[in-house]
């Protein structure tokens, strides 16, 4: 009986420790599960979390622009304005050789000029606005050296209108102001002077073609005629004699040139030039008509960025009058030697320029 109790009591004790480590087996179970899913919890967290935020630096405009403008320096701005000055200067050495110096038609020295102010509207379009002037210096009895001003003169220039093929074509058009005494005498309103040029280039040598007419817009058919002098010419009568107006002129030349380099150019031309005047029977004017030579040869020089020279010699038909050959309505003619050798001029010419 006792030994039958105390197998039923060791029997208990152990069944209670079985359930005790049992129980202590689940506690650690739950416990490990617990922090398990705690662990997943902060991971999870740490995942989600938002990012810190990080204050930038605000760098302020003007500081911005500073560094950009030292970093990058700004284009150079072009001037669409320009000032220029022009110089021609000729000399007939024959005159002196022959001692025509101090006669009438002797002059030496001859000297045409003008300021030039032009506008860059576009990289092919410019306007100009220039004043002609000159003063014959020769020691002749016609050389005064009396500064005589010119019509006060426009001109729109485009440097490439178009082109045909290889050949470009580019041009002016002139418009001469009445602003001097003898076009106000003649009763002048404006000439017009285009200038069209058809140039073929080829390596350093450019072939050109040139066709420039004149056409004068007027009040009157004749105006006063005057003497060298600058009196009156008056008739056998008494009256005042009168002279033709120009209507127009035409002045055709083929040039050439040939770019030695980036300083020295030779050039030359050879035209035909030819001019009409108005006629009126009833005062005694005939029509009259003029034809002649033109030709030239120089070296321009480009000595720096705001001065080029000219040096060469000319000839060509005389200016001052009606023209080398003058043709009356019976068809008789006074024909003048235009191309003679004893006509030669050398010419000295200069430009000088400066952007404004």
């Amino acid at each position: 009986m006792r030994t039958l109790l105390t197998l039923g009591l060791v029997l208990g004790l152990a069944m209670t420790a079985a359930q005790s480590a049992d129980a202590k087996k689940k506690q650690t179970s739950k416990a490990k599960t617990a922090a398990t899913k705690t662990a997943k919890k902060k991971i999870t967290a740490v995942k989600t979390a938002p990012a810190p935020i990080v204050e930038k630096a605000v760098v302020p405009a003007d500081a911005t622009s500073t560094a950009n403008a030292s970093a990058v320096a700004p284009a150079a701005k072009v001037s669409k304005w320009a000032l220029s000055f022009y110089t021609e200067n000729t000399m007939n050495l024959d005159k002196v050789a022959d001692g025509q110096v101090g006669k009438a038609g002797g002059e030496t020295l001859y000297t045409y000029n003008y300021p030039r102010i032009d506008y860059k509207a576009s990289d092919k379009v410019k306007v100009s606005l220039l004043q002609e002037f000159d003063a014959n210096l020769g020691l002749a009895q016609t050389a005064t050296g009396e500064t005589t001003f010119y019509d006060t003169q426009f001109r729109l220039s485009h440097s490439s209108i178009t082109s045909l093929g290889p050949i470009k074509v580019n041009g002016q058009l002139r418009a001469y102001v009445p602003t001097s005494q003898g076009s106000q005498d003649a009763g002048q309103i404006l000439m017009l002077r285009p200038l069209l040029t058809l140039s073929l280039p080829a390596d350093k040598l450019t072939l050109s073609y040139n066709i420039m007419p004149r056409y004068y817009i007027q009040q009157f058919k004749t105006k006063d005629a005057k003497n060298d002098d600058g009196s009156l010419k008056l008739n056998a009568d008494g009256t005042v004699a009168q002279k033709g107006n120009s209507y127009v002129r035409l002045h055709q030349w083929l040039g050439a040139e040939y770019a030695i380099n980036d300083v020295f150019t030779v050039a030359g031309s050879y035209g035909y030039y030819q001019g009409w005047w108005y006629s009126d029977p009833s005062v005694g004017v005939s029509q009259k008509r003029m034809e002649g030579i033109t030709a030239d040869l120089y070296t321009d020089i480009n000595v720096a960025k705001w001065v080029s020279l000219s040096i060469g010699v000319q000839t060509e038909d005389p200016m001052g009058g009606e023209g080398a050959v003058m043709k009356g309505q019976g068809g008789s003619s006074a024909t003048k030697t235009v191309f003679d050798a004893r006509a030669l001029e050398y010419k000295f010419a200069a430009t000088f320029s400066l952007p404004l």
